[in-house]
């Protein structure tokens, strides 16, 4: 006969090991952690770590389906930045000040946009299959090339 404590215990640690996944599938800035690890092959692991251009298409709706809210806040945080990076540069006439202010958070945003914004995608959502999640990234990759494209066009005709 199996005794009540021992489920009763099983199940806390059940609860306890997915309460940690889900706290670290939430971690602001994480750079490692792969939700599920255990169940991926080296090349869904590999995926994951791969750079995606996903982050720009239809930003910030993309980023708010998928769940990645801090990098939102980060990119609000830097275009407030903007104007006193200006106002820096006229006052101090200071161009490394406005740089350190405006330049340097925006490429460090859109280096971990790249960097990690799958793996963030995955860790944050949950997906029927990693297949589902697959069909997602394509989704988001073709309207980030759109993206691109369409900023490339207004470059070229000179917008």
């Amino acid at each position: 006969m199996v005794s009540i404590e021992k489920y009763t215990e099983q199940g806390k640690k059940e609860i306890e090991e997915k309460y940690v996944k889900l706290e670290k599938s939430k971690a602001w800035f994480d750079t490692k952690y792969i939700k599920d690890e255990e169940q991926l092959t080296q090349e869904q692991i590999a995926y994951l770590r791969k750079y995606s251009i996903t982050i720009i298409g239809l930003w910030p709706l993309n980023a708010l389906v998928r769940k990645q809210w801090d990098l939102v806040i980060i990119l609000v945080i830097i275009y407030f930045l903007l104007p006193a990076g200006v106002a820096l540069l006229e006052i101090y006439s200071s161009v490394y000040l406005a740089i350190a202010l405006t330049v340097v958070p925006s490429i460090w945003w859109l280096y971990f946009s790249l960097k990690h914004g799958r793996r963030l995608a995955w860790n944050r959502n949950e997906w029927k299959s990693f297949e589902s999640f697959e069909k997602s990234e394509r989704v988001w990759a073709l309207f980030a090339w759109i993206t691109v494209a369409f900023y490339v066009l207004l470059v070229a005709i000179g917008y």
